[in-house]
């Protein structure tokens, strides 16, 4: 399939989550428990951001992680910790910000051709989900959660 047909098809998933999202809480599922080494964190929750959706990260024992302080730890992952958002000088964040998840992007993202992890299956924690009723009942309005397992 053309690069152009599978961009067209993503718009047109995406907008139907989006209007699905305003219409009620959305939980996207993913197989990680920490957001950095999810492709959806990395691919699709600043195209959310950038929409106005508010994602949040369902971690390990409920605890729920916002977007926002996923990518600090992100940037400071990265070295980037002087633009975080309790720096005095985050101006430069949006652009390490972009950078950063270029560089967990060449360790996660999504790939057509698998290639060896660098991650052995002791070091991906798992975490126990809870029912789809009650991540419902906890989710405000205006969010998407975004959890793993």
């Amino acid at each position: 399939m053309p690069a152009g047909a599978k961009l067209l098809i993503f718009w047109r998933q995406w907008t139907r989550a989006i209007t699905r999202a305003r219409e009620a809480p959305t939980a996207i599922l993913c197989a990680e428990e920490d957001p950095l080494h999810c492709h959806r964190f990395l691919l699709i929750c600043p195209t959310l951001v950038q929409k106005g959706a508010v994602p949040l990260h369902l971690r390990r024992g409920g605890v729920i992680e916002s977007q926002r302080d996923a990518e600090d730890r992100l940037l400071q992952l990265h070295g980037f910790a002087d633009v975080t958002s309790d720096s005095l000088f985050a101006q430069g964040r949006e652009a390490a910000l972009e950078d950063a998840l270029k560089l967990q992007a060449e360790q996660y993202a999504f790939r057509t051709s698998q290639r060896p992890s660098s991650i052995s299956e002791q070091e991906k924690p798992r975490a126990g989900l809870r029912s789809a009723l009650e991540i419902e009942a906890r989710l405000p309005d205006d969010r998407v959660l975004i959890a793993g397992r």
